[in-house]
């Protein structure tokens, strides 16, 4: 298959597969050695083993790394760091795309940049809504609350004091006035974790104190 051909039958594809190319009706069995040279050329771009884009669909903004972060790693949704820049509550920039899955830690790294992803048992799998980019596609996003409890229940040591130093001066957490005391209720009660039962209290004081500034 010339690589015109190619591009025509899947340049207005976000990304495409090993599998979806020798399946094509135009394909001649000689295509796995082809992505192989388009990729070493620039044409084409390898995400992850299987999982190829066009270069083009990258300039034209139809790939991004977090409508990209699910479907390199199912299931999963961006959480963690990035979420919390997302909605301001760190001030710390964040280089890597950081999600939760229910299967094991992992990371990838390739044009698009870095992804992490972190283990949560099926039963935390939750707290995520869907949100769609301008070119039509879309990623799942944690919500700020489930975004900063799975921070807490992941990221900070079990033995750790949750006090309002930590908080406001070790993390610099920021932005309480946007989270529900309801919601973070709820997502606590769902983990049934101690750990979280234990930072309930300040952060729902937190939020009540930003809430009236």
């Amino acid at each position: 298959m010339k690589f015109e051909t190619f591009r025509t039958h899947f340049g207005k594809q976000p990304y495409f597969t090993l599998q979806d190319v020798l399946r094509h009706p135009v394909a001649k069995g000689v295509e796995r050695v082809q992505l192989s040279h388009w990729v070493k050329a620039g044409k084409v771009l390898r995400l992850k083993k299987g999982i190829y884009a066009l270069a083009d669909a990258l300039q034209d903004k139809k790939t991004s790394a977090w409508f990209l972060a699910e479907v390199l790693y199912p299931p999963s949704y961006i959480s963690l760091h990035t979420a919390l820049s997302y909605y301001g509550m760190i001030p710390e920039a964040v280089f890597s795309t950081t999600c939760i899955s229910t299967r094991k830690t992992k990371k990838f790294k390739n044009t698009l940049g870095s992804f992490e992803y972190r283990h949560l048992a099926p039963a935390h799998f939750f707290g995520f809504t869907r949100c769609k980019e301008n070119s039509g596609n879309s990623y799942l996003m944690a919500t700020p609350e489930k975004a900063l409890l799975d921070f807490i229940y992941l990221e900070i040591p079990y033995r750790q004091i949750l006090d309002r130093e930590l908080y406001e001066d070790s993390y610099r957490f920021a932005h309480f006035e946007q989270l529900s005391n309801k919601i973070l209720t709820g997502y606590m009660n769902q983990f049934h974790s101690p750990k979280l039962c234990k930072a309930l209290p300040l952060l729902l004081a937190l939020c009540k104190e930003h809430q009236h500034d």
